[in-house]
């Protein structure tokens, strides 16, 4: 039976493969502080399971000390966060650098990176040990395996989260937390070398997420269950063989 006082918090959780860890989480009686931009998704499962579902926007593109005050109210008085998972995913369309938006760029910072690591802050006091932070990233934000222009915005934050990963497990390593960095399996048909060279169809617009099934969703929480102290500050392939990718 799962301990009532352990909460899982998903940022990003309103599509994708928020929605769908969320979900599989809800059906292994686990309780979960849901944050997104996008609570439509989140409806239905806001009415089967009110009892273990708390849906939260952090208002992450403009935290302000108003905003910060509410999330205060998230965790209840003993709860503690035993797992979170950072699956905040805002991707701006850009083949060169020309294509760079001001406003694309600083709200790419601002959901890849600034607010979730502001998150991580604020909540770090409910870490106990053997918490788990998974912040989900994905192969374009790798440094070493860049070959191809593109995706500028998007890169830069992905690849500011990963040192945010690496230098925050140092830290939280003697508390007996754990802190990686993931890429989810990418579908087929949305393989990263496919997207550089144009916009998918039917989703022109910034801040496309990646779908994710119930099958996705249970091999990426296998994934975090495997993982150990021995893991912490790494940046992996999130697959049965927990491969890791090079910075």
């Amino acid at each position: 039976m799962p301990n009532k006082l352990a909460v899982i918090l998903i940022q990003g959780a309103g599509r994708g493969l928020g929605l769908s860890l969320t979900e599989h989480y809800l059906r292994h009686n686990r309780h979960v502080i849901a944050t997104t931009r996008h609570s439509a998704g989140l409806q239905s499962l806001q009415k089967e399971f009110p009892q273990h579902l708390r849906v939260a926007n952090l208002g992450l593109q403009h935290i302000t000390p108003a905003a910060k005050k509410k999330w205060g109210h998230l965790l209840n008085g003993e709860e503690h966060i035993n797992l979170l998972i950072n699956c905040t995913n805002y991707v701006a369309w850009e083949r060169y650098s020309d294509d760079i938006d001001d406003q694309a760029l600083d709200d790419s910072l601002a959901l890849n990176f600034i607010g979730p690591m502001k998150v991580a802050r604020y909540f770090s006091p409910k870490f106990k040990e053997g918490t788990k932070i998974v912040n989900v990233v994905g192969p374009l934000s790798s440094i070493t395996n860049v070959e191809k222009p593109g995706f500028f915005s998007y890169r830069t934050s992905k690849a500011a989260m990963n040192m945010f990963t690496r230098t925050y497990a140092l830290e939280l390593k003697k508390q007996g937390v754990v802190c990686v960095s993931a890429a989810p399996t990418i579908p087929r048909d949305l393989h990263a070398a496919d997207l550089l060279l144009g916009k998918p169809d039917n989703n022109t617009q910034a801040g496309y997420d990646f779908p994710a099934s119930a099958a996705d969703a249970k091999n990426f929480a296998a994934f975090i269950d495997s993982l150990n102290q021995s893991d912490t500050g790494k940046f992996f392939a999130a697959d049965v063989e927990k491969s890791e990718i090079e910075w």
